[in-house]
């Protein structure tokens, strides 16, 4: 466990003197504030209303900053009455999906001022992931299939979003398109991530130097693109991953954004031809030069994890059986080629992994810094 940083130390400090002398109340020492999340938590699905001028936001997806005046209204459990409407504005967001897609992503924003009203923490920017395709069946099987990767994630390593499933129906406020309903998930606010971890958010750590960047959670970040074979991200630029910072700076990348894995397999994704993947479930590892020891743990906690992982798959059943046994299939296969790995001769773990496309540098960085030795 890393040390806290100096200024909780100092807060700690505090809180004990000043209940020693009787001056912090009972209030204070209650559990954490929760927030717009934890509220919206507690059951696998929840059901959701979202009012807004829905064509608005279709025709308008491609233009920066247009955001709009929306309703969205948490339904009670049995989905019949409205428990809570909140007041908020969206945007379509993003940049491939919002381009390629019948229905763009979304981001929430909600109001601080109204959020505190509730008793909630002000963590106000969400990501809402929709349908991208008209087609009903396929556009549900793509979102699920992501959503259960973020799950996966969650399961292997803490430096991962939170995220709930949600069945939406989206109300047209000009009354011009039908009703829709669809599945959708939201992704839990980056600061929220970020407080909940004892992190900070770097958001100019453009081309990292590898000697900054703690080696065990990258490889972990590496491997599990592999696991399910997504080579749509890049540490360098930033792209599809976060990177939070702990309190000696060292970084930490934290994935999202999925769509253009082979266990999602979407209709609408396409391969990395310019690094040779000759199809979205071609599997090519990208992830920083790394020591048997961390490379042999990661691994170890991946067959440790193997059939909770494959678990959590098989009991979700929002998802269509064909589909659950696939990406089963597909994780089966990363298993059986480990176990293949394990009986290289090759001395090195790194260039056992590398061996698909061993000349392409990984993670979209530069050569000077992942320079990899033969």
């Amino acid at each position: 466990m890393r040390n806290l940083p100096l200024i909780n130390q100092i807060a700690g400090i505090a809180v004990t003197l000043i209940a020693g002398f009787g001056w912090y109340s009972s209030a204070a020492q209650s559990a954490p504030q929760p927030s717009f999340f934890d509220q919206l938590g507690g059951t696998e699905i929840r059901e959701i209303i979202i009012r807004t001028d829905v064509g608005s936001l279709i025709d308008h997806r491609n233009t920066d900053s247009a955001e709009q005046d929306a309703e969205f209204c948490i339904m009670t459990a049995n989905g019949k009455q409205v428990e809570r409407t909140y007041r908020i504005k969206v945007s379509a967001r993003g940049k491939y999906r919002r381009r390629i897609c019948d229905f763009p992503p979304i981001k929430l924003d909600f109001s601080k001022p109204d959020l505190r009203k509730q008793g909630l923490s002000d963590y106000d920017d969400f990501k809402l992931v929709t349908h991208c395709q008209e087609d009903k069946s396929a556009g549900n099987d793509h979102l699920l299939r992501e959503y259960l990767i973020y799950q996966l994630y969650q399961q292997l390593t803490p430096y991962s979003y939170r995220v709930q499933l949600l069945r939406i129906q989206y109300i047209d406020t000009q009354g011009k398109i039908s009703p829709l309903r669809r599945y959708g998930f939201l992704i839990e606010d980056t600061a929220e991530l970020a407080d909940r971890l004892g992190a900070t958010v770097c958001d100019t750590c453009l081309n990292p130097h590898p000697s900054r960047v703690d080696m065990q959670t990258e490889n972990m970040h590496a491997l599990f693109q592999y696991f399910i074979s997504n080579t749509d991200f890049s540490l360098p630029m930033l792209r599809n991953l976060k990177v939070l910072t702990v309190e000696d700076s060292t970084l930490i990348p934290v994935a999202f954004d999925f769509d253009f894995s082979g266990m999602v397999n979407a209709s609408y994704a396409v391969p990395n031809l310019q690094i040779g993947q000759l199809s979205l479930q071609h599997r090519i590892f990208l992830g920083l030069p790394a020591s048997n020891e961390v490379i042999e743990a990661n691994l170890a906690l991946f067959r440790q994890k193997r059939e909770t992982l494959f678990d959590i798959i098989d009991r979700f059943k929002p998802l269509n059986r064909e589909a659950r046994d696939e990406m089963i299939l597909f994780l089966e296969q990363f298993y059986s080629h480990i176990e293949q790995l394990s009986q290289d001769p090759e001395p090195s773990w790194y260039h056992r992994l590398r061996k698909q496309a061993p000349d392409v540098v990984p993670s979209g960085g530069t050569p000077e810094h992942y320079l990899i030795s033969k």
